[in-house]
């Protein structure tokens, strides 16, 4: 079973960090929350802890927060609208570089990415590639497509880990983001200056 992560500068001690990522300040989705976790916890064999990432202020906080306090191998992000549907979706992340539980096409280019409400890096990408870019930290949106160029920029591999799940595709991001076109359009402009898109 999982254990809770506890601090910064641990040595290396397990395969798999699972960081379970939470936005509900007014604890509206607590059920939701709940029967995700379940999912991980039933669907899950090996040896790995839980990194709990609760109530962060933007998905990019929540991204470094988990980043910093893992210590596995890989590290997993899994959204609390994410339940998966099969036992052996951790396995399928024990590759080097960065994988998304499906690919999707990318809409400013129309590019296969990984999908990041479920998602993986190694411990070597990540020393690679550090923390996420902190400009996006206003809400979210693009933050995760600007991790994937810096990637690719890297040579950073990226994979489909095709595993099995039902995503509950933004069960809160409306309550959360009710300026959700504004802050789109303010992180969109971030990303296309950086990167002349």
């Amino acid at each position: 079973m999982g254990k809770d992560s506890k601090g910064v500068g641990h040595t290396l001690c397990m395969k798999y960090s699972i960081v379970f990522t939470e936005y509900d300040p007014d604890g509206v989705n607590l059920s939701m929350s709940h029967a995700s976790l379940k999912s991980i916890l039933e669907n899950t064999k090996e040896n790995f802890e839980i990194v709990h990432v609760r109530d962060a202020s933007s998905y990019t906080s929540a991204i470094n927060e988990g980043l910093t306090r893992a210590i596995g191998e890989y590290i997993v992000f899994v959204s609390n609208d994410i339940f998966l549907q099969e036992t052996q979706w951790l396995t399928k992340f024990t590759r080097e570089g960065i994988g998304g539980w499906r690919f999707l096409p990318f809409y400013l280019t129309n590019e296969l990415r990984p999908d990041f409400s479920c998602w993986s890096i190694s411990r070597n990408a990540f020393n690679e590639m550090g923390l996420m870019d902190t400009s996006y930290e206003e809400g979210m949106y693009f933050e995760d497509d600007d991790y994937i160029y810096t990637a690719r920029q890297k040579n950073i591999p990226l994979f489909n880990a095709e595993i099995r799940l039902e995503h509950l595709e933004g069960q809160t991001l409306n309550k959360l983001f009710p300026k959700r076109n504004e802050m789109i359009k303010h992180n969109r402009e971030i990303f296309r200056k950086k990167w002349n898109v």
